[in-house]
């Protein structure tokens, strides 16, 4: 039996059940059938233990370290598993056991005749004072080998492959990411959509606030995949990237046991690419994917590399627009701006669902900044869908956002789509001339014409310069990439009122 937190586990190899109790509710005479949810123990764990830090658990003679659990109805799942191993450091293998203990990074196995102690090491990292650590020599992308560098989205994707969120899904605040495989080999991935310049990738313990300086690398392919040999960058040892601190990850680093994504966080960076500069200042915690929609869905399309790689395009400048210090400004000053409140489901009115509370203003701006998952997609209904974890516009869509003339041609409408996961027509969410379309529209306009989203340029994606065919019979409205030249209302309130920040 395990305790951690308010929950207490059994494993009971007799009875074989492995359930998970609610101990402030646990009285003498529980029946084992009140258990939160029982599951058989073939299919989970045969070994069962914790300390103060982690949960140590045995499957199929293979033993897993993991930092933390979760509870459904029917399933107890071990997450942030850090280390596997089928044998010790000993090399001692985890068959035969009738019992396992784990208590300060050593874990105890009972055999039949011995006792068995494994050092797992630490894994938290060791931070010190040192000035004599160099830093790892930049990483040249055309000295690595060809067969390291690839590009994703490219056409010739198959729809398959690009609709599986395991092979495909980006993170809107780490558009520039790091991964490392089980034999640490590292693999660098961009959802940027052009090259970019001088990256450095830092990383920092999951928990801690220190970040360490990992390696730089010169240049990444738009959409790049590469993937760095692990013997060519030392990270025993690591720099701080502020300060003499150096952090020490000689015990864990090199033993291909330890999942190092588990136990590690990284970022990027960069002091001279305007690009990476801007892509920084993303604050949204979306992960996207490109959602399975087809005809037999209904009003979509099935998702092509094509407009895969504008969907990114859209999805980075709306979320820069979310994020940035115009959108919140507008946000808070919703009423001073645009005469009334932002209101919900009930329409403009005093209620419950109707005009927003300073509480509901708050709520709402923390819901939106952190989202979560959301797959995306290609409609075929004369606007798009949304609500839920659904995100889909229509093929004119894809092109006019880089002119935005009217509020149905723009990021106006993928913020309308966006707003349905909370509100309905009814609601400022998801309406065309006020609320969330019309702030998304206005901003769209403003940061065109100062040229300050990520991506501006409609040759990046050429999408507007693709075959009929490859649009799905769509064609491009000439009047739809044609610039608005005035100013629009929220502009000029914010030329007045906003004290612009330095970009």
């Amino acid at each position: 039996m395990v305790i951690k937190g308010d929950r207490l586990l059994i494993n009971d190899t007799i009875d074989n059940l492995f359930a998970a109790y609610d101990i402030t509710e646990i009285e003498a005479s529980l029946e084992r059938s009140e258990a939160i949810q029982p599951v058989s123990l073939t299919s989970t764990v045969t070994m069962l233990a914790a300390d103060n830090k982690d949960f140590l658990t045995v499957k199929d003679n293979t033993a897993h370290i993991s930092k933390s659990v979760s509870y459904t109805q029917n399933y107890i799942a071990f997450e942030d598993t850090y280390l596997s191993t089928k044998a010790d450091n000993n090399g001692n293998k985890f068959t035969g056991l009738i019992d396992s203990e784990i208590n300060n990074s050593k874990i105890y196995n009972l055999k039949n005749d011995s006792i068995i102690i494994d050092t797992i090491g630490s894994v938290t990292g060791i931070i010190e004072t040192n000035t004599s650590v160099k830093d790892n020599p930049p990483i040249k992308l055309d000295a690595l080998p060809t067969e390291n560098i690839s590009k994703q989205l490219q056409d010739g994707t198959s729809w398959e492959d690009l609709t599986n969120p395991d092979k495909f899904n980006f993170k809107l605040d780490q558009l520039i990411n790091i991964k490392f495989d089980k034999q640490h080999n590292i693999i660098v991935t961009s959802y940027a959509a052009q090259e970019t310049k001088n990256i450095d990738i830092n990383i920092k313990m999951k928990g801690s606030d220190t970040w360490f300086k990992a390696f730089n690398i010169d240049k990444l392919p738009a959409y790049g995949h590469v993937v760095i040999p692990n013997d060519q960058i030392q990270l025993e040892q690591l720099n701080s990237t502020e300060g003499s601190k150096v952090l020490d990850l000689s015990s864990f680093i090199n033993d291909e046991r330890y999942d190092l994504n588990v136990l590690l966080d990284n970022e990027y960076q960069s002091t001279t690419d305007p690009l990476v500069q801007k892509l920084k200042k993303i604050k949204v915690k979306w992960t996207l994917n490109f959602g399975k929609y087809s005809p037999a869905d209904g009003e979509w399309f099935k998702i092509t590399p094509l407009y895969a790689r504008e969907w990114v395009i859209m999805a980075t400048n709306f979320a820069y627009l979310l994020s940035s210090p115009e959108f919140e400004y507008t946000w808070f000053n919703f009423k001073d701006i645009f005469g009334k409140d932002f209101y919900g489901n009930d329409g403009p009115q005093e209620s419950v669902n109707g005009f927003f509370t300073p509480e509901e203003y708050k709520k709402y701006y923390d819901e939106m900044m952190n989202r979560n998952w959301i797959r995306i997609g290609l409609t075929n209904k004369g606007g798009g869908l949304g609500g839920y974890d659904i995100w889909g516009v229509d093929t004119w869509i894809f092109y006019s956002h880089y002119y935005a003339r009217i509020p149905g041609a723009s990021l106006g409408a993928v913020g309308h789509e966006f707003g349905h996961h909370w509100g309905s027509h009814d609601s400022a969410w998801a309406q065309e001339w006020f609320g969330l379309q019309q702030i998304s529209h206005y901003l769209n306009q403003y940061f065109l014409r100062n040229a300050e989203f990520p991506y501006t340029d409609d040759n990046i994606n050429g999408f507007y310069k693709a075959s009929d065919e490859e649009r799905y019979g769509k064609g491009v409205e000439p009047s739809y990439r044609v610039p608005s030249t005035t100013l629009n209302p929220l502009e000029i309130y914010l030329q007045n009122h906003f004290d612009k920040p330095t970009r």
